[in-house]
């Protein structure tokens, strides 16, 4: 072996000390310690290298001289810490061998006989080759010295084998591998023995690597000299002959050729294999083959089990001889059992066992069958078991299923054949066969019922079943169903006419086609003059008499004198005979005795035609007149062109007496002969032939009156250019020109056809007024009128198609397009087009529901129909609209039902949103027209209105609409005015009933009150200085009321006791002086007070007194809630008013002090409450908070009442709710006496009617057949846990059946019940209370219940409306009614201050009730809503058409234009800035559309208008960014600072908090050092706070101050609560800016942390710490707010943020301002950027130099929190999640997954900490 030439290299001198033990944070410290040398010994450092990971520091000095000083020095110690510190000798590297070379990158397939050659022709010979563990690695030992860089270049130009050799460099090794170990033999016996040299001539021993799984170890020596001896001697340890050898670290592997041999992997045994897969693989030769062959690419060989007990064993074949041997033996054993596994794994083994008679039959099937892949099928059969075992392929899973059914088949072929009968029925009527024969019966039960035949024969009248009993009696029943279930329609009185066709074979095919068409079934008969209808349900009766009878139409067509002649005329009977051989047997046509009319029977289907035949029969044989029609535009174009020719016409046919007039708004009448009517029509029909005529939609906002102005003038323009007419959609339907129309002296319109009178009016709940008129509608003045249409909007009925022929051909046209894009409506639907030629604005085509006796929601339909129309009038700001009885004529809906209907819809609607139309006049219906042509019509509207008002609410009168109803603003002279009733829910501000008993909410002082009784609160000492009350009463009423205070009661009295007196000089007979204690809890309190009323009206009531004043007991200092006292209050008069129907307290009054003014909103809102619930029942409310009325003696069983409860008394309910379109009615009683239309029974899954009390109350009213039916639905209840039955014997429908044994159950079955009750069309469902005998809570169960019902109506159910809780026990009630209220405890009254920034909808966010706000659509407003105008085009021309329309449009499209607005903002868009957007578009026609999902604006219309408009719309979305801005200000202060008002209330005064907007607007004032503040309240009163005196007052009374406090809520800051780091501050100081010196300790961290961040040469010219007292006290309120809603979450960082000077004292001073944002950048976001690197914000861009080249940068903390990825328009971060919206990001950076940039919206979530200026 050789080392590498040119001996040991000279050693360098050692100029590095290692030093250890320091404190990290020291370092700086430590480098001027080891420069100074009289500390330390050191000097000058060349390089300082620090590895805070390791804790050590290398220090560098520039001569070997200086380390080794510093190196033997005696000590060195910095600040306390000792520090280690010793001479750094760097490891030395081994030298190389000179005639050995490690080879790279050679083919596989080269041996050591290609290498030899290779080398020979560069000259060189090899001794050895040791190959490597990788596979093109080599190391070759040569015979001499190798020039290594020789070698190299010649590799590189020479290949071997297409690649070329990498030589590299092998260190000499310093270690050897020991074999042949001893398995006992330690790690430190080898170690020890060669560290011993004596021994085994080694050395110092640097490492020792033992791999007993290999059986030997390497032994690494400190110097690779010792290897050379250790190899020259044999070695023995423990007794064992030791192998060893030289190791190559290079190749991986021993270096000689005897190295270890291959020890191949143990044999696998493996337990647990199913036998039978391993029989059927042993036994079948494809499947043993291929797993031998998957077993042996992995060198695996399988033993197979003789026995299911043996082992299934696998050996490895792998040898020394396969490459890589030892890597695959290191996972052998788990290949081999994954292969093994993975084959088993397609084979299943399936279990079939069979009854006994039938084992051999199975075995004879399986003996029979033919298998098409035998190979893949194994059979085992167990006799004794009578089964078998099946083992397949997966592939051959259907195989064992066809088994399967074989087997089955057989079992139940076998038992069929021994049970089957015959039985026929006789006793069915014949059209109830035939009704069984429509709906296929035959066919069903023979596909239910395997094997049963079922055969009908309408000659014999009979039905005969053959198979199963069991089958034939469940088939009977089902037609006995069928039969009786089955609906009748009979009519009376049909003509013969229509008689004789539904006999006819060919209508017989047609109706039933069309019946089929629509999946039903029904049959029919002719019996005398009567037709009968059969159906298999209500429902479908219905739809099938439609058909039925519409199928057969009637046509009557009167006959004129001169065409009666004809019809008797031989020519007429010809046209019948053809008629009759066009539509044999769907065509009866009957002639009038006296030839005055003729009847027309015929199929729909051909209606049209022959009525067209027969008309054109009628007008060819007939001479008369006739008139050539053709729009308006052509009769002028021709006109115009072609008067000579028309004259023309005329003097030709003078013969015929032709003469032609021109009717400009209809065509050309001609009259003459039929046979010179002819030719002139010919001639003239040319004439109009020749006209081209062209429609053209202008589709755009605001185009109609565009083209009532300026658009005209472009027409004008055209038609002068072009030779065409251009005529306005609809010009040539007037029915009225301008000098037909009167205006009385009054300038209002006059018609001078007579209009509709109006028969009655009615007041609303506001200023809406309500009329009934008689007359046509079309004559009505109202803004929009409803039209009663069909589906198709074809317009049928009378009224539909008179609306549409005075409107004009407008309506019908948009009518079509609508139905051409979107289709026909569906009952309840509407669409909205314009009124053409009719006076209103627009039309509302509504499609009212089918009547169908009422059972099918036609009420709930027809009424959402009334209330879409009034909403649609709304939302399109019209004032005015005319309804009328819809359905009564289209869908014979009765008048009496469809009037009721829609006056409760048009009450309902004014009263949902009462307080909208009161805060929003302008957006209000001011009129309502309920219009009939029928006197009986408008009777029973008239009465409905009573109904549905009330009769004193309603004025017959009679009088003729006109405009002067909507035009006069005011009376006119000597006008009297009729002053409407007040409506029976007005609310009552001063006075309220229970009973016989007044109740008055008075605003003053007690002493003041002029009653029989007061009542004062006072101290147990009976003391009558304290409390405001009692002094007062004290100095009216004299020192009288204390001297006998004091002489009755020397002891006082005790908390609940009254004390009774004199009232002194008080307008009183007595005072009731009371001692209340402080408030404790709610039950407590509550009792007391309680009592302690009943206790002062009993004494009233004793001694013959009529009235009392109470105060507002206990709301001062004993802190009782102010809403709780007056729902108390009011309670307890209602109960006692109940109790004591007799008494003779007839007058009581609570006395609230006039300037307590939250105690006053607590009891007007109580007073309020329980007025509205005494309204009448016809009004919804959303609660009715009624005593409660409960069993003092409950017990478990059910209560048996002899009457049925009255659902239309709310007195029974303990309390109602409603939940969406849900009401909620909880009450004690009997379930099995609830009239809902379900009611809910809970059982077990064997449906038991034992066991439970209401399950046995229901069976004993049931009887026999509800407890048959329960019997047959077992089965259901097993299956899905709920069954439904009928409610045989009870006042429900149906009851529903479900299994709960778990309180976990409970919202799923609740759920699953209701589920149920809307799938059978239920209106109502009556639960019990769940959870009866189980150990749970009934709160538990109550929110349980309440949670399902939420669920429920979130899905949008349709029918159910009403959910009944009925409770047993009383004392249960007020849990539930607790857990409702519980749910609906945020809407509440506002307090008087908060009316100060109340807005549109003034309520809470959380609604129950259906009384909301007005909703204004997601999207708004739709498409079909911008107006349409058509015009028609005529010329002599296409070319001049075309050309027309694209000048028009050209002239056009230049007027108009379009724009978005993209805000955030806009999401949050209030119902009044939506009213102002509308008012900024209304006037000029604009398109608004807001899409508030994605915060965007769209305005469309004239270009004029857009621009105009688009100024107001910016100016909105800034005042909103700027509300949402102070919000979130006011908000944060309101954190910091607090200002109060003090309350001065009869018995205390208590600091009020002014609401946070008003909060921040007082703290500016007061900031800015302004004398004094005003603002506004909701009801526009004036406030102001003077600052010199801290006093609010109004500023219509000055006088009326009170005092203001403002409280600092984090105390003013001392010096010792600022950072420690901050310099000392005056306490009114604010700011301070220090400037740091470079030798701190703090500025030397901030230069660090600043010129490694920043990158590159920067020299800091100043660096300053500022010092912001607010700001410091903002951003930790903030941070405090984030780390709350982040726990855990790293939530502030330190960032940079690049400035220019002119923006540094406005930073320090106040903060960062992101109403700067966009300034520099904006890409992610508008708020402030800062940076995690100094180099982004030190660029120019964002850190400008000023004009001496100094640039600044702040380093800040930043509260960056939870972000997210920003992006370009952001104000404020997205919500974290869709289903929270109102909970945001903290910021927002450019990447997530390396952010660099953060960007924040709040100025209050960073701080600036240092300014640096620097260049």
């Amino acid at each position: 072996m050789k080392a590498a030439s040119g001996g040991e290299e000279a050693l360098e001198p050692v100029c590095t000390v290692e030093v250890t033990g320091y404190k990290v944070g020291l370092e700086d410290t430590i480098q001027r310690y080891f420069e100074n040398t009289e500390a330390s010994g050191g000097d000058n450092i060349v390089k300082f290298d620090l590895f805070n990971t390791d804790g050590i520091i290398f220090i560098t000095f520039a001569s070997e001289k200086v380390a080794q000083r510093v190196a033997s020095h005696r000590q060195h110690k910095v600040e306390d810490q000792t520090l280690k510190v010793k001479l750094y000798i760097p490891p030395q590297i081994r030298p190389t061998y000179d005639d050995r070379v490690l080879f790279a990158r050679f083919a596989r397939n080269i041996d050591h006989h290609g290498l030899t050659n290779f080398f020979k022709k560069l000259g060189l010979t090899p001794a050895n080759f040791l190959f490597g563990e990788e596979e093109d690695k080599v190391l070759i030992i040569f015979d001499e010295k190798i020039d290594f860089q020789k070698l190299k270049e010649a590799c590189k130009k020479r290949a071997l084998e297409g690649s070329h050799l990498q030589p590299s460099k092998v260190h000499v090794s310093n270690c050897i591998l020991v074999l042949n170990l001893k398995i006992s033999t330690t790690e430190d016996t080898i170690e020890l023995y060669f560290e011993n040299e004596k021994r085994s001539k080694g050395g110092p021993v640097e490492k020792i690597e033992f791999h007993r799984d290999k059986e030997y170890c390497l032994v690494y020596f400190e110097d690779h000299n010792i290897c050379e001896r250790v190899l020259q001697h044999k070695h023995k340890i423990d007794g064992s002959e030791l192998q060893v050898s030289l190791y190559y670290e290079c190749l991986g592997h021993i270096s000689n050729d005897t190295g270890p041999c291959f020890k191949p992997p143990k044999p696998v045994k493996l337990e647990r294999l199913e036998f039978a897969k391993m029989q059927f693989l042993m036994k079948s030769e494809p499947n043993r083959a291929a797993l031998q062959k998957k077993l042996q690419d992995c060198f695996t060989q399988i033993h197979w089990p003789q026995a299911e007990a043996d082992c299934t064993t696998l050996t490895c074949t792998l040898t020394s001889d396969v490459q890589d041997c030892e890597k695959i033996a290191l996972t052998w054993a788990k290949q081999a059992e994954q292969n093994l596994y993975d084959f088993l794994k397609v084979i299943s083994v399936h279990e079939l066992r069979v009854c006994q008679e039938f084992f051999e039959t199975v075995l004879q099937i399986f003996q029979n069958l033919d298998i098409a892949n035998p190979g893949g099928v194994f059979l085992l059969v167990k006799k004794e078991e009578f089964s078998f075992q099946v083992v397949v392929h997966n592939d051959m899973a259907k195989f064992v299923r066809d088994i399967e059914g074989i087997i089955k088949k057989a079992e139940a072929e076998f038992v069929r054949k021994q049970k089957q009968t015959k039985v026929s029925v006789s006793d069915l009527k014949y059209h109830e066969l035939k009704l069984l024969l429509a709906q296929k019966y035959c066919s069903k039960m023979e596909q239910q019922f395997h094997g049963l035949k079922v055969n009908i024969n309408l000659n014999k009248n009979e039905i005969v079943f053959e198979g199963l009993m069991e089958d034939i009696r469940t088939a009977q029943v089902a037609m006995y169903e069928v039969v009786h279930c089955a609906a009748v329609s009979k009519f009376k009185n049909i003509p013969e006419g229509r008689l004789f066709l539904y006999k006819s074979k060919e209508v017989n095919d047609y109706i039933v086609a069309k019946l089929k068409s629509e999946k039903l079934i029904a049959v029919w008969e002719v019996v005398g003059t009567k037709l009968h209808i059969y159906a298999d349900s209500d429902e479908a009766i219905i739809q099938s008499t439609s058909i039925i009878n519409g199928s057969v139409k009637e046509h009557q067509r009167d006959l004129e004198s001169n065409q009666k002649c004809v019809i008797q005329s031989q020519k007429w009977n010809d046209k019948m005979k053809d008629l009759d051989k066009q539509h044999q047997g769907k065509l009866n046509i009957i002639l009038a005795q006296d030839f005055s009319k003729l009847f027309l029977y015929f199929t729909d289907d051909i209606l049209s035609k022959v009525i067209e035949e027969v008309n054109d029969f009628l007008s060819r044989n007939c001479i008369f007149e006739e008139l050539v029609t053709c729009k308006s535009g052509t009769i002028k174009l021709i006109e115009r062109r072609n008067r000579d020719e028309i004259d023309k016409i005329a003097k030709d046919l003078t013969h015929s007496y032709v003469q032609i007039t021109i009717k400009s708004k209809e065509g050309f009448l001609i009259q003459g002969t039929q046979d010179g009517i002819s030719q002139a029509t010919y001639r003239m029909q040319e004439l109009i032939d020749e006209v081209q005529h062209c429609e053209h939609e202008l589709h755009k906002p605001g185009i109609v009156e565009y083209m009532e102005g300026k658009g005209r003038e472009h027409i004008t323009t055209v038609e002068n250019q072009i030779l065409c007419v251009i005529q306005l959609r609809g010009q040539e339907q007037y029915g009225l020109e301008k000098n037909e129309i009167e205006t009385d002296s009054f300038g209002f319109v006059n018609i001078r056809e007579p209009g509709p009178v109006i028969q009655a009016e009615c007041s609303s709940y506001g200023r809406e007024k309500i009329f009934t008129a008689l007359g046509d509608i079309t004559e009505i003045d109202a803004d929009v009128l409803v039209n009663a249409t069909d589906l198709e909007l074809e317009h049928s009925g009378v009224l539909a198609k008179a609306i549409v022929d005075k409107g004009g051909r407008v309506i019908r046209e948009e009518c079509r397009q609508h139905v051409k894009m979107n289709g026909h409506l569906a009952e309840g639907g509407i669409h909205v087009t314009s009124a053409g030629n009719l006076r209103a604005k627009a039309i509302i085509h509504a499609v009212s529901p089918a009547w169908k006796g009422g059972h099918n929601k036609e009420e709930e339909v027809l009424r959402e129909t009334i209330f879409n129309c009034l909403l649609i009038a709304v939302q399109r700001s019209f004032k005015s609209i005319a309804i009328p009885a819809l359905g009564s004529e289209t869908t014979e809906y009765p008048v009496i039902q469809t009037t009721l209907v829609i006056t409760d819809a048009v009450r309902d609607f004014f009263k949902t949103y009462e307080d909208f139309f009161q805060e929003n006049q302008e957006s209000a219906i001011h009129e309502v027209y309920l219009c009939g042509m029928e006197p009986q019509t408008v009777r029973c509207f008239t009465e409905a209105l009573k109904n549905s008002f009330g009769t004193q609410s309603v004025r017959e009168v009679r009088q003729k609409p006109t405009s002067l109803q909507r035009s006069l603003k005011t009376s006119l002279p000597g006008e009297v005015a009729v002053m409407p009733s007040i409506p029976m829910n007005t609310k009552c501000d001063e006075s309220s009933g229970f009973g016989n008993i007044s109740i008055k909410v008075v605003k003053g002082e007690m002493a003041n009150q002029k009653v029989d009784v007061i009542v004062n609160t006072v101290a147990k000492s009976l003391d009558l200085t304290h409390g405001a009350v009692s002094q007062s009463l004290l100095k009216q009423g004299g020192q009288s009321l204390q001297d006998e205070c004091k002489k009755k009661y020397p002891n006082g009295i005790r908390d609940g006791d009254i004390a009774v007196t004199g009232g002194g000089k008080l307008d009183c007979k007595i005072v009731c002086h009371v001692a209340l204690r402080p408030w404790s809890d709610g039950t407590t309190s509550k009792r007391i007070l309680n009592e302690m009323m009943k206790k002062c009206l009993d004494q009233c009531e004793k001694k013959g007194f009529k009235s009392i004043a109470f105060p507002a007991l206990g709301t001062g200092n004993l802190k009782y809630p102010r809403d709780f006292v007056a729902k108390e209050m009011f309670h307890l008069i209602s109960t006692y008013s109940r109790d004591n129907p007799s008494s003779s307290v007839t007058d009581v009054r609570f006395v609230v002090y006039q300037r307590d003014l939250p105690t006053i909103e607590a009891f007007e809102s109580e007073q309020q409450m329980w007025s509205s619930n005494r309204t009448r029942a016809g009004t919804q409310m959303r609660r009715h908070n009624l005593p409660q009325k409960t069993s003092e003696n409950s017990t478990d069983s059910i209560p048996a009442t002899a009457e049925a409860k009255d659902t239309d008394d709310p007195s029974r309910f303990a309390d109602i709710f409603t939940f969406g379109k849900i009401d909620v009615k909880i009450y004690q009683g009997d379930i099995t006496q609830d009239d809902a239309d379900c009611i809910v029974n809970i059982s077990n899954v064997a449906l038991d009617l034992l066991q439970n009390a209401v399950s046995k109350a229901l069976m004993k009213k049931g009887g026999k057949p509800f407890a048959d039916e329960c019997r047959a639905r077992v089965h259901d209840m097993k299956q899905g846990g709920i069954a439904v039955t009928k409610g045989h014997g009870l006042n429900c429908k149906y009851v529903i059946h479900v299994v709960a044994v778990n309180s976990a159950q409970w919202t799923e079955v609740i759920n699953k019940c209701l589920l149920k009750a809307e799938e059978l069309k239920a209106n109502s469902i009556a639960f019990p209370s769940f959870g009866k005998g189980l150990d749970v809570s009934t709160k538990k169960v109550a929110n349980a219940m309440f949670k399902a019902i939420i669920d429920f109506q979130a899905t949008g159910a349709k029918t159910v409306t009403e959910v009944c809780i009925v409770i047993h026990q009383s004392q249960m009630v007020q849990v539930f009614v607790d857990a409702a209220r519980n749910l609906d405890s945020e809407a509440k009254p506002k307090t008087f201050w908060e009316k100060i920034t109340s807005t549109f909808t003034g309520g809470s966010a959380k609604q129950v009730s259906r009384k909301v706000p007005l909703q204004f659509p997601q999207v708004m407003p739709p498409h079909d809503q911008i107006p349409t105008v058509w015009i028609d085009v005529f010329a002599r021309e296409k070319q001049s058409l075309d050309a027309a329309i694209d000048k028009l449009n050209y002239l056009v499209k230049n007027d108009f234009n379009k724009t978005d607005f993209n805000e955030a903002v806009i999401k949050n868009f209030s119902p009044d800035q939506i009213s102002e957007l509308q008012k900024l578009a209304k006037p000029w026609g604009l398109q608004l559309t807001v899409d508030f999902k994605i915060g965007r604006i769209t305005i469309e219309g004239v270009t004029d208008g857009v621009m105009k408009v688009s100024d107001g719309i910016h100016k909105l979305i800034r005042e909103a960014d700027k509300k949402e801005q102070d919000k979130r200000s006011a908000d944060l202060l309101k954190k910091l600072v607090q200002w109060h008002y003090i309350e001065i209330t009869v018995e205390s005064s208590e600091l009020r908090e002014y609401p946070a907007d008003v909060n921040l607007l007082i703290e500016n004032a007061y900031k800015d050092q302004k004398a004094f503040v005003t603002f506004f309240t909701s009801d526009k009163e004036e406030y102001k706070i003077d600052f010199s005196k801290m006093e609010e007052f109004p500023v219509k009374d000055v006088n009326d101050t009170v005092t203001v406090v403002r409280k600092d809520l984090i105390q003013e800051m001392t010096v010792s609560e600022c950072p420690s780091t901050w310099a000392k501050m005056a306490p009114s100081e604010n700011l301070k800016v220090v400037n740091l010196q470079s030798t701190d300790k703090e500025y030397q961290n901030v230069q660090k942390e600043f010129l490694q961040s920043v990158g590159g040469l920067r020299t800091i010219i100043k660096l300053e710490r500022i010092q912001n007292r607010t700001l410091y006290q903002q951003y930790e309120a903030k941070k405090k707010l984030i780390e709350q809603n982040n726990p855990g979450h790293q939530n502030e960082s330190s960032l940079w943020h690049g400035t220019s000077a002119d923006t540094v004292d406005s930073i320090s001073m106040h903060g960062f301002n992101r109403s700067y944002c966009g300034k520099n950048a904006t890409a992610y976001g508008d708020g402030v950027y800062f940076a995690k690197n100094a180099s982004y914000s030190a660029s120019d861009i964002y850190s400008r130099p000023d004009p001496c080249g100094n640039k600044r940068i702040y380093f800040c903390r930043v509260l960056t929190g939870k972000y997210t990825t920003g992006k370009q328009g952001m104000r404020v971060p997205p919500p974290k999640s869709l289903s929270s919206l109102n909970v945001l990001y903290d910021s927002v950076v450019n990447n997530m997954t390396n952010p660099e940039i953060f960007v924040i919206f709040s100025d209050t979530q960073a701080i600036p900490e240092y300014l640096i200026t620097f260049k």
